[in-house]
């Protein structure tokens, strides 16, 4: 042009806006990376398992600490601060302590196992604020009812349970409303399945659900207990006993088959066992039977039966 100016051509602008958005992003990308230290606040709604008091705390809390953490988290941090959002933190009932009725409190010794659940797993914790934050746990309806383990369970030849299954907890506490509290009468597990056991277990199951109830437990841990054993039948004489001076009294038939099992290996003295009817027992009965009892059984007989319970007795009076 004739007074010597150059213009920059539309192919000049769009290299600068790009070069400069380059370097913005190059800026931001440096600075955001870096790490700060700064004051953030966050607000916590606490879940935990209390006893008599809903699980979820009334509202939310407001926790402020001094963290160490890279310049994009604690942009993120403070953008979550400033729209009000409450991050939801699971607190084991051991670390929220009781202060009166439906207040509960937390110390920053406690909050340090939660700390990362607060805030970020990229975060450094240098102090909490506060030394004590306190929860609201409203007090809730609730009502204990026993559990029932539910199994089907097979064994091995020559296995059995030793004993009934053990589980704990035996009970649970359940909470809402009224109604719905007064209709339950105990809770129900999934069903243990096993088959061929030869040898102790153990594991957890699943408390089922009740429609609009919540549970202090969900799940159970049971223990089963198996032993190995030897089956054998001997025949024992039934013998009778207080029957008075000058009374005779038959029983038939005069033998009975014990079926009996012991642990293996079989070592056991069965010499102590013996059956017997009751002279009393039959002379309060109308129709003139007894029933046998079984007595002397050593400590390793896991299970025995009688091939007949119930004998016809009869008595004679001396007239002398």
């Amino acid at each position: 042009m004739a007074d010597g100016r150059k213009f920059l051509s539309a192919g000049d602008y769009t290299a600068l806006g790009l070069s400069l958005l380059l370097a913005l992003g190059m800026w931001l990308g440096r600075n955001l990376s870096q790490s700060y230290t700064s004051l953030v606040q966050r607000r916590v709604i606490a879940m935990c398992e209390i006893d008599g008091h809903d699980n979820v705390s009334a509202e939310s809390v407001e926790i402020a600490a001094s963290c160490d953490m890279p310049g994009l988290s604690l942009l993120g941090m403070r953008m979550s601060a400033e729209r009000h959002n409450a991050v939801t933190v699971k607190i084991a009932p051991e670390d929220m302590h009781h202060k009166e009725g439906d207040t509960y409190y937390m110390t920053s010794a406690d909050l340090n196992k939660y700390f990362h659940f607060i805030y970020m797993d990229n975060a450094k914790l240098e102090y909490f604020v506060s030394d004590t934050v306190f929860f609201t746990f409203n007090t809730v309806l609730s009502r204990k009812l026993p559990v029932k383990l539910m199994t089907n369970l097979g064994y091995k030849p020559q296995y059995m349970a030793l004993g009934e299954v053990k589980y704990t907890p035996d009970s649970v506490l359940v909470y809402g409303e009224k109604a719905l509290l007064d209709a339950a009468q105990y809770v129900t597990t999934d069903v243990v399945r096993y088959n061929n056991l030869d040898a102790e277990t153990f594991g957890t199951v699943k408390v089922k659900d009740i429609p609009g109830l919540r549970m202090s437990a969900r799940s159970v841990s049971y223990v089963i207990p198996v032993v190995r054993y030897v089956q054998r039948e001997v025949t024992l004489p039934v013998y009778t006993v207080n029957v008075p001076r000058g009374t005779s009294m038959k029983v038939f038939p005069s033998s009975v088959n014990f079926r009996y099992r012991m642990r293996f290996p079989a070592d056991t003295d069965m010499s102590s066992v013996y059956v017997c009817v009751d002279y009393d027992e039959f002379n309060s009965s109308r129709k003139g039977k007894c029933v046998a009892k079984v007595f002397g059984l050593p400590d390793d007989i896991l299970q025995y039966s009688l091939d007949k319970e119930v004998f016809d007795c009869f008595v004679e009076v001396s007239d002398r």
